[in-house]
């Protein structure tokens, strides 16, 4: 529920989005709706704690803008980078009801990350280091772990999925929830 509000609340805020990031205002417009659905709902923090990871790439110069709220996982050009939050991440939710004064404390501490000459990237959530064999599983082909089947360059638009239902096939499962976005060049 939480993710698919704070998307919705994106797509209401930010419809014409055309710049190569996306600024404080519409963050802070985005929390503004937040606080009006909750207490439209009689919702209360823990309603909304969810990751938001907001992210632009632009093809023609190979920039990619990356602002994480939460935790997660992200590799640009093979490179891993690790938000981590010794699982209690600090999720908007926990900030919607404050004072701006303070959502601005909240969004300094989280800003934006320019990498240039992206080539490839794939953005995650902490489930990406939650992919495990359990002990008595028969040793799986080497040549689909998940590191091969899931950080390979996607060949279609259900190529993850594909991959997923291969290493659940072989026994590896998930204590977590996983979200992956993959984007790689032809070059």
């Amino acid at each position: 529920f939480a993710s698919q509000a704070i998307c919705y609340a994106f797509r209401k805020v930010a419809t014409n989005i055309n710049e190569a990031h996306v600024d404080e205002s519409v963050i802070k417009a985005v929390i503004s709706k937040l606080f009006v659905l909750m207490e439209l709902l009689g919702l209360i923090d823990m309603n909304l704690l969810a990751t938001c990871i907001l992210f632009h790439y632009n093809k023609s110069d190979k920039t990619l803008r990356i602002r994480m709220f939460g935790d997660g996982v992200y590799y640009v050009n093979g490179k891993e980078y690790i938000v981590e939050q010794n699982n209690t991440p600090d999720y908007i939710g926990y900030h919607v009801q404050e004072g701006w004064k303070d959502i601005q404390k909240y969004l300094d501490k989280y800003p934006e990350i320019v990498y240039d000459d992206v080539d490839n990237f794939m953005i995650c959530s902490d489930g990406i280091k939650s992919i495990f064999l359990p002990q008595f599983v028969k040793t799986p082909d080497p040549k689909k772990s998940p590191e091969i089947l899931l950080f390979s360059p996607p060949v279609s638009s259900n190529y993850l999925t594909r991959m997923w239902n291969i290493l659940n096939k072989e026994g590896y499962q998930l204590n977590d929830d996983l979200s992956i976005i993959s984007y790689a060049t032809d070059s």
